[in-house]
């Protein structure tokens, strides 16, 4: 185990692409078993994207070859490569629903059109951080912001859209909507401050005290989940507004 480590440690690039590649497989056996909404909520399905993302920031700092790739990338016959994937992905995200792809309709979305967004959106990083392509355009203040804060928006909106319905705060559609997204953007504002940023740049949990606060986090959340019940669940949320999502998800389709 004490030689593992240091091997580990000296692969670390393809040890993450390695376990990405077992989330892809992942991806594909639930949904050809229980169904691609299944796939799409797994995190260890969902994990192989950001460990491709791992992946590429730990060869970036390591790599001998970065220089190379890097001169490569800034050379005038590759600054359209950013723009290109760009489009690319952009159109994989307009072409691509849940359940099948304009493109390729028989193309299930996990493991392929997952993946071949996570490696797009990769190498689009890898090009923006070469200074090239649609940098300028990508590194506009309120994109910042907004890229910087979207991921805590994610996980924030779920809950309050639930929590926030019309049958606890009666007005209209665009009223609720509104009410919904300033609330959310506040949580996920505190969140950013208090513990997102300051973990990012080591100003809170630095060294081995970030590995043991994730994992003491991480047993935190598995206890919590585990007192939690549907029963307790049901009880907080508005059950059309659970029939409404349900039946979206099994209903959406990419138009032919």
């Amino acid at each position: 185990a004490s030689s593992a480590v240091p091997l580990v440690r000296r692969h670390l690039a393809s040890f993450l692409v390695g376990l990405a590649a077992v989330g892809c497989a992942l991806g594909w056996w639930l949904s050809a078993t229980d169904g691609v909404d299944r796939a799409y909520y797994a995190t260890e399905v969902r994990g192989a994207e950001l460990l491709l993302g791992a992946a590429l920031a730990v060869w970036w700092v390591r790599s001998p070859h970065l220089p190379r790739v890097a001169a490569a990338l800034r050379g005038r016959r590759a600054r359209a490569v950013g723009w290109i994937l760009l489009g690319a992905d952009l159109s994989l995200w307009y072409c691509t629903g849940l359940s099948r792809s304009i493109l390729l309709p028989d193309w299930p979305l996990f493991p392929v059109w997952a993946t071949a967004n996570a490696v797009l959106v990769c190498a689009l990083i890898a090009v923006l951080a070469c200074g090239v392509g649609p940098t300028r355009v990508l590194t506009n203040r309120t994109l910042v912001w907004l890229g910087q804060r979207s991921f805590g928006a994610y996980l924030a909106h779920w809950p309050v859209f639930l929590v926030l319905d019309r049958t606890r705060f009666p007005m209209n559609e665009w009223a609720l909507l509104v009410f919904r997204v300033i609330v959310t953007f506040v949580i996920v504002e505190v969140l950013y401050r208090l513990v997102e940023h300051p973990v990012r740049t080591g100003r809170m949990w630095p060294g081995r005290t970030l590995v043991w606060s994730c994992a003491g986090l991480a047993g935190l959340g598995v206890a919590t989940s585990s007192l939690v019940t549907v029963a307790g669940v049901n009880a907080i949320v508005d059950p059309t507004a659970l029939d409404l999502q349900r039946r979206a998800i099994e209903e959406f389709t990419v138009p032919p």
